[in-house]
């Protein structure tokens, strides 16, 4: 269900409004099938689409290097409540995991992008780039943290017991 709409006496003739816009964007969620996989953007908010496109990046520390890979088509995506599901298949995506992709919604003269993911063909997953850059690091201090804990606690019970034992 794609909905179309006049911009408002708020609005430029542009549809812009002149306040900042937030993403309607909050989460993607990825499912494969063999070499068909389905993208689905959690929305915020009902969005008013003019585009879709598949984003690319060789270069993902480079957050201005994203340029249109592919026109998402009417008929490869559909809307489910607040949410678009997009059909990609196996060739719209980098086999060795090198290239950062998002998604770009045009919504009547603003747009908004998704946060970057990657497709593993290996495993056949799709990844946020967030969770590759940070997973090695995040996992070592949570660990730190955690057994640094266990440590303290471990360390006050053997206290205790020697202030008991000494009585």
């Amino acid at each position: 269900m794609v909905e179309a709409r006049k911009p408002n006496e708020n609005e430029g003739s542009s549809g812009k409004t002149n306040e900042t816009k937030r993403s309607p964007i909050q989460n993607l969620c990825f499912e494969s099938n063999g070499d068909d996989h389905k993208a689905t953007i959690l929305l915020s908010k009902k969005v008013y689409i003019d585009n879709i496109y598949l984003m690319r990046n060789e270069n993902p520390e480079n957050i201005n290097g994203y340029v249109v890979d592919k026109v998402i088509k009417k008929k490869d995506y559909k809307f489910e409540g607040n949410d678009i599901e997009v059909n990609l298949s196996e060739l719209d995506l980098d086999k060795d995991n090198k290239i950062a992709y998002s998604f770009k919604i045009d919504e009547y003269g603003g747009s908004f992008q998704s946060e970057a993911f990657k497709y593993d063909k290996k495993d056949n997953k799709f990844k946020l780039v967030r969770e590759i850059k940070g997973g090695f690091l995040g996992f070592s201090w949570t660990t730190i943290l955690y057994v640094g804990l266990v440590v303290i606690g471990v360390l006050i019970c053997l206290f205790i017991l020697m202030k008991i034992m000494n009585r």
